[in-house]
């Protein structure tokens, strides 16, 4: 399953992003409405994307989540679904994770996770969050 899966380079895409089909790369399902890439990090997604002629704009602004619990895989499972509210929260169509890291607070085992906003679009230059929440909006009632 993909969420045994989740470590630093891994892309997730929300379902409804929609790309040219040759853009399409291959995934699996992660979690509710988000997508992730299966054989490709970071770079490598978006040296594919570049060749396409679209853009993977990296969003400035380290998203880190931590989570309390005794069971690694359900709460890298928590953590993952924390960070990637916080990237729907502000209307952007993928996340990269830039680190996953394990550690004690008091005993209590703990995961950390961080990561990145990213957007997909044909334009180099950002939308605005109006214009990213027009378009996922649009593609989520497409997607349908």
């Amino acid at each position: 399953m993909a969420e045994n899966n989740i470590q630093a380079g891994s892309v997730l895409l929300e379902e409804s992003l929609l790309l040219p089909e040759n853009l399409r790369p291959d995934s699996e399902r992660y979690s509710g409405s988000w997508r992730m890439v299966k054989g490709l990090d970071g770079f490598g997604f978006d040296r594919g994307l570049r060749a396409s002629g679209w853009n993977f704009i990296f969003v400035e602004g380290r998203i880190k989540v931590w989570v309390l619990g005794w069971r690694r895989k359900a709460m890298l499972k928590r953590a993952a679904n924390r960070l990637l509210a916080i990237v729907k929260s502000r209307w952007f169509n993928s996340a990269e994770i830039t680190s996953v890291a394990n550690g004690f607070f008091l005993g209590i085992p703990y995961v950390t996770v961080s990561g990145h906003s990213r957007q997909i679009q044909q334009s180099s230059q950002l939308l605005g969050a109006a214009a990213r929440k027009r378009t996922q909006t649009s593609a989520a009632w497409a997607h349908r």
